[in-house]
């Protein structure tokens, strides 16, 4: 789980009042899904093949109202729609051949409201509330053991949220700071059976409370114009540093499982803590260098959480020389490392997986580097 999906994000400060915006989209499509026996890496005997016929729409409309005291209202919402028609071709003695499954989820109403205050032309803060729903994946709904699942139902949600936004110390200085409370309700959790294969049920309810904050600022650059400076990334000439912080207080609200209660219990697979932190430096000749630092603290594997993933640190760095050459010739040379420090951990672990296969290790310190090339008109 990561952040409350269908959050919205207010406009910026001094972002004119927009007429009203509406517009929609429909897709369909039609794939073929077929599984097959591995045999050490390499394709065995085929063991399931589905047709499968996607139908997805939604439609929207969205207002910008100049209020009293300054204030600046958005007013939206979207009308949602999704179908999976799934007929099994081949394969399965659960679901044989000719076995067909028709998922209609509900039509969805999603409203949402948010409220902009410009404290100063260069900060602003804002709330806002919406609410939405998130139905499941294909991958969901035909999971990778051949089972095609019917009583999946899609995740519905209310979000409230608060932040403030802005610049300082003469534009040396960013930050946006956000506070959400995010209930969701029928929360899809995730479980690995004997055979290693995923599988997908509702949960109940949970709460997912936290706070983000990220921040950037220059120690040194060349121009005290910030508008000739080039974006995050693409750094030329100057020296800045920056962070990331969240804290998610992420519980299961409601959520029984047969004799087991674990409402209460902090959410599978989400970590209480995590960080980011780099610097990136860049040359007028051309020259960058950008070490990053990395932490996620422990977190729950199983719904019980009874066994954890220990918390890790990991350092990074990348450097090279990034030049644009006979006008229009944009060549990019460049080394790394990963895991600089061969930190031991899991990485994409396994969640309530079978006989306690929960860890997924990660690779340990690794180095790349390569060449880009490209033509700029």
């Amino acid at each position: 789980m990561g952040r409350p999906y269908g959050l919205y994000l207010p406009p910026r400060a001094g972002r004119p009042v927009a007429t009203p915006e509406w517009g929609g989209e429909w897709q369909s499509s039609q794939e073929n899904a077929r599984n097959y026996v591995n045999r050490a890496g390499s394709t065995g005997a085929l063991r399931y093949d589905d047709d499968i016929r996607t139908n997805t729409g939604f439609a929207f409309a969205q207002a910008e109202l100049e209020l009293p005291a300054g204030l600046l209202a958005t007013v939206g919402a979207s009308y949602n729609r999704l179908t999976y028609d799934i007929t099994r071709v081949a394969g399965g003695t659960i679901n044989p051949a000719g076995y067909e499954v028709e998922r209609r989820f509900r039509p969805e109403l999603s409203p949402r409201v948010a409220l902009l205050k410009e404290i100063t032309p260069l900060i602003s803060a804002y709330a806002s509330v919406s609410s939405g729903f998130s139905p499941p994946t294909e991958e969901e709904i035909r999971p990778s053991d051949g089972s095609l699942n019917t009583g999946l139902q899609a995740e519905r949600g209310t979000s409230y949220e608060v932040g403030v936004r802005g610049k300082a110390l003469q534009d040396r200085l960013q930050f946006d700071v956000a506070a959400f409370d995010f209930g969701l309700n029928q929360t899809i959790v995730t479980r690995t059976n004997e055979l290693g294969a995923q599988l997908f049920a509702n949960s109940g309810s949970t709460r997912q409370r936290g706070v983000e904050a990220a921040v950037s600022g220059w120690l040194w650059r060349p121009d005290s114009n910030p508008q000739t400076l080039p974006s995050a990334g693409t750094l030329t000439n100057g020296v800045r540093l920056w962070g990331s912080y969240a804290y998610n207080h992420f519980r299961f609200d409601d959520y029984q499982q047969n004799t087991d209660n674990f409402s209460g219990n902090r959410l599978t697979g989400t970590a209480p803590h995590t960080l980011s932190a780099g610097l990136d430096a860049g040359a007028a000749l051309g020259f960058y260098l950008s070490p990053t630092l990395s932490h996620q603290a422990r977190l729950p594997l199983n719904d019980a959480n009874t066994v954890y993933a220990p918390g890790y640190w990991t350092f990074a760095a990348r450097g090279g020389w990034r030049q644009t050459l006979l006008a229009h010739l944009e060549l990019d040379v460049f080394a790394g490392v990963e895991n600089a420090t061969d930190r031991r951990y899991s990485l994409g672990n396994d969640l309530n997986a079978f006989g306690g296969r929960y860890y997924q290790p990660a690779p340990g310190r690794n180095f790349y580097g390569g060449t880009t090339i490209g033509w700029r008109w």
